[in-house]
């Protein structure tokens, strides 16, 4: 047999470059009622490698279901409203050897609002938002190693209630904290590898605002991360792809002055995560590419808070993508599934599920 029959096809490694940087974040979307804390993205650094020069551009819609029954059995109605998000990622070579990128993403989120009910949530809401500006910059060296980093700036505000003669009302202006990334990366063109570790630090963020009408002053930390990424073609038409994601959420906690000295327990409390994806792509001819994605993230050991319920995540992603000379539309679904799950309340949540739709359109120059 020739040994050109055993390469990695052009197409492949086109694909390697594209696809996994898209999908990841727009299928970890879904977590964000509880996978990770609050997570909306996977804070994919991948477009630092593409080819050439590229800007692209990511819509999701998330359709979530999370209904309960409080301790007094009344049905809580759905907690978790539908929700759009956006990223934007940019890419240029400078050099050959040097390469640019920029990354748009609203990285944290969390939009939970209990509907007019007899349940004693009814009322409660919560509205946390982020934007995250990132610059990167990559150097490429002869031996197939490359080294990446870069500044973020990451605006933050959070709004809380809770009703009832022992509930909460917190509204938090908007504060912009600055971190960085890290990370280094091996490749072999010929058959698509690549292996990266990437660090992304913590956002500390000096916020006020109202808690009880009173004007308080807190630190709120979005935490840091640690992202391990593996390629590799597995025959000339076909790429796999994992990715392990390490996230400090125990030092996310939202705890307010206020709540903190009357209750001695933070609001909203998360254990650190680390969350598994598993990527497959199909090149089916030169235009055309599809695959699957499959998502995993263990929830918090302890009793999870009405906020944010949700046992053990799953996630399961089918998508396709078509490219011609300039440009690429890739389109994927997913469905999220999370294990029953009881909240220190007692209230309990079984068969919560989100859908997930996105679309990704890019543009090579």
């Amino acid at each position: 047999m020739k040994q050109s029959n055993q390469k990695i096809s052009p197409a492949v490694k086109a694909a390697a470059r594209k696809l996994t940087g898209a999908t990841g974040a727009v299928l970890l979307s879904a977590m964000a009622a509880n996978a990770g804390g609050v997570e909306e993205s996977s804070q994919s650094t991948a477009i630092i490698f593409a080819d050439g020069n590229v800007v692209e551009g990511t819509y999701f819609y998330v359709r979530p279901d999370f209904s309960g029954t409080d301790v007094l059995g009344n049905d809580t109605g759905n907690s978790a409203p539908n929700f759009g998000n956006f990223e934007l990622r940019y890419k240029q070579d400078l050099t050959e050897k040097l390469s640019f990128a920029f990354i748009y993403e609203r990285p944290v989120g969390l939009f939970t609002d209990y509907p007019t009910s007899n349940s004693f949530l009814s009322g409660a809401r919560v509205d946390v938002d982020s934007n995250s500006y990132t610059a990167l910059l990559k150097y490429r060296f002869d031996n197939n190693v490359s080294i990446y980093g870069g500044l973020r700036a990451q605006n933050f505000e959070e709004k809380v209630f809770l009703p009832g003669p022992f509930g909460l009302d917190v509204d938090v202006d908007s504060d912009t904290g600055y971190g960085y990334v890290l990370g280094v990366a091996y490749e072999i063109p010929d058959i698509a590898l690549r292996a990266s570790l990437t660090y992304h630090s913590k956002t500390d963020h000096d916020v006020s605002g109202t808690e009880f009408g009173q004007q308080v002053t807190f630190e709120q930390t979005l935490p840091q991360a640690v992202d391990l990424y593996l390629q590799s073609g597995i025959t000339p038409t076909d790429l796999l792809w994992f990715k392990a994601r390490w996230r400090d959420w125990s030092e996310g906690e939202i705890n307010p002055p206020l709540n903190a000295a009357a209750t001695g327990v933070p609001l909203v409390s998360y254990d650190d995560s680390i969350t598994y994806e598993l990527g497959w792509a199909h090149v089916f001819t030169e235009n055309w590419t599809a695959g699957a994605t499959f998502t995993y993230e263990q929830a918090d050991s302890g009793p999870s808070d009405d906020l944010a319920p949700g046992g053990d995540f799953y996630s399961l992603g089918i998508f396709a993508q078509y490219e011609q000379e300039k440009f690429y539309v890739l389109g994927g679904i997913s469905r999220s599934t999370f294990d029953d799950d009881t909240t220190a309340t007692g209230t309990r949540f079984e068969d919560l599920d989100a859908y997930v739709a996105n679309i990704t359109v890019g543009y090579k120059f």
